[in-house]
């Protein structure tokens, strides 16, 4: 089992965060900017960011959970208010579900990739899905600012909503923002079993945990630059 980085791994890690250096300071944009970024999101998707986890065949960029947590330890250093680990759980809904097979599925990969569709991955509050059509509220749930399709928790699974408006909510951590989120009778698309559900979860833990790990290592670095 390999422990450390490739060089591919390395050179993610080095763009990803040259980038992010060339942005504003973060304290500006916790301060008044956009919550998510979306301009800064968009020159991520150049990279490729968006398209991690996803096959090149499917247009995406290849990769791993690896490479996706290696971005998000970036991220997590630069405070970066992206809609990175949603889009990525959305994704990886999709080719574990399945739904990759057929082309509305393709679509949606495709769109995720190239920033055209931004996701979020609502895991810890449940809609009513009756007869493929989706309806409840989620009163105050992460990062669904600025997304335009939802895999959210259903009795039966994870189900894919397209077309929501999440309202965003007063927030203290604007790196993180809260939206409420109400949907009428959407369509909705089953993914998955239950087990799909954990297998989700277990990835958003993986990726917060990545982005924490980043923010105590620009902490660490910054206070022994300041105590030496």
């Amino acid at each position: 089992m390999q422990y450390v980085l490739s060089d591919e791994q390395e050179e993610l890690r080095t763009v990803v965060r040259r980038l992010l250096a060339d942005r504003p300071a973060a304290r500006a944009a916790y301060d008044g900017g956009p919550a998510p970024d979306l301009e800064l999101w968009g020159s991520l998707v150049e990279l490729g960011v968006a398209g991690l986890g996803v096959p090149e065949h499917d247009g995406g960029s290849g990769g791993s959970l690896v490479e996706q947590v290696v971005v998000a330890e970036e991220l997590g250093r630069s405070l970066a208010p992206v809609p990175f680990v949603g889009t990525a759980l959305v994704a990886h809904a999709l080719l574990a579900g399945g739904a990759a097979a057929g082309e509305e599925g393709r679509e949606a990969l495709d769109a995720l990739a190239t920033g055209t569709l931004v996701g979020a991955a609502v895991l810890d509050g449940e809609l009513l899905v009756e007869a493929e059509a989706v309806s409840g509220c989620l009163p105050a749930v992460y990062d669904a600012a600025g997304a335009t399709c939802l895999v959210v928790q259903s009795g039966s699974g994870p189900v894919l909503v397209g077309g929501v408006e999440p309202e965003p909510l007063p927030s203290v951590d604007r790196t993180r923002p809260l939206s409420a989120v109400r949907v009428d009778d959407h369509p909705g698309r089953l993914l998955g079993g239950p087990g799909l559900l954990g297998e989700l979860r277990r990835r958003q833990q993986t990726l917060y945990a990545a982005e924490a790990v980043g923010v105590a290592a620009w902490a660490l670095e910054h206070t022994a630059a300041y105590t030496a």
